[in-house]
């Protein structure tokens, strides 16, 4: 027969409820597995499912798949030539174009994959544009006859 607890057990807080977004970026600013841990207050070991995989063979510079895929076929892609190659030689050109609400319009891109291309940007010595580019509208030609 089995008993019931004597008081009702204490919720432990999940890396699942803290949510997956928070490790990322946790993992992008540059903090390690044990600290990400520590500020959650989860066991290492549950924070390790969730935090982004380390690549040491990158082709794109630490930059993810989903990153560097948004800005080879993204709206500002043509910047940086017709082929792929010559896109991926010029990425962070590409890169730079975007303004924050650009980026997060494309597909694919959350706050983490933006906050990420921010980063990598900054370790270039570059940035995300400040504003859209204003095309100004032709003027009103009044005709009389």
């Amino acid at each position: 027969m089995l008993m019931k607890p004597a008081r009702p057990l204490t919720p432990v807080p999940s890396v699942f409820a803290i949510g997956h977004d928070e490790i990322a970026v946790a993992s992008a600013i540059g903090f390690d597995r044990i600290e990400i841990a520590r500020a959650l207050g989860v066991a290492e070991d549950d924070a390790q499912p969730l935090s982004p995989k380390t690549r040491r063979t990158t082709m794109r510079c630490d930059l993810r798949r989903r990153a560097v895929n948004a800005l080879l076929h993204g709206r500002h892609a043509h910047l940086g030539g017709r082929t792929l190659g010559s896109r991926a030689k010029r990425l962070a050109e590409i890169a730079s174009a975007y303004t924050r609400a650009e980026l997060l319009m494309e597909p694919g891109v959350g706050t983490v994959t933006m906050t990420e291309i921010e980063l990598w940007l900054e370790a270039r010595g570059c940035s995300l544009a400040e504003t859209l580019i204003e095309i100004r509208p032709m003027p009103r030609i009044s005709i009389r006859r």
